[in-house]
C-alpha cells in the first residue's frame, strides 16, 4: 500500500512498537483544535456489560450504517483486535477503537457505554 503525505494512519500496538513506527514513518502530531484536526477523529467507545450489541457482528447490525463511523479496531482486555472484519462478534466489556466526522465521533462518545 502507499502512502501519501497528508494520509491518516491510525497504528495499534504496543507504547515501544507505536514510538519506533512515528519515528520510522517521520509522524506529526495533529495539533488539537486546528482546522485539519476538526474534520477526523478518532475514539475509544466501551461497550457495557449488558449491551445490546454483544454477541453479535459488525456486518448485523450494520454497525456503520447505523453508527456512521468505521470500527478499525476492537480492544478485547489486553487484547487488540486491529481491522476487524463484518463477521468479527462482539463482546460485552470490548472497546470500539472508531474513526469518522469528529461531530459523529463526539456524540457517540457522549453515548458512551453502548
Amino acid at each position: 500500500m502507499r502512502l501519501y503525505p497528508g494520509d491518516r494512519l491510525a497504528l495499534m500496538g504496543e507504547p515501544e512498537r507505536l514510538a519506533r513506527a512515528e519515528v520510522f514513518l517521520g509522524a506529526n502530531q495533529v495539533v488539537e483544535g486546528s482546522a485539519e484536526e476538526e474534520g477526523f477523529a478518532l475514539a475509544e467507545i466501551p461497550l457495557a456489560a449488558d449491551s445490546p450489541l454483544a454477541d453479535r457482528s459488525l456486518a448485523e447490525m450494520k454497525f456503520r450504517e447505523h453508527y456512521l463511523v468505521t470500527v478499525i479496531g476492537i480492544k478485547r482486555g489486553e487484547q487488540q483486535l486491529p481491522s476487524p472484519g463484518g463477521k468479527d462478534l462482539l463482546q460485552a466489556g470490548d472497546s470500539l477503537i472508531v474513526a469518522g466526522k469528529s461531530e459523529v465521533v463526539k456524540k457517540l462518545e457522549s453515548r458512551a457505554p453502548l
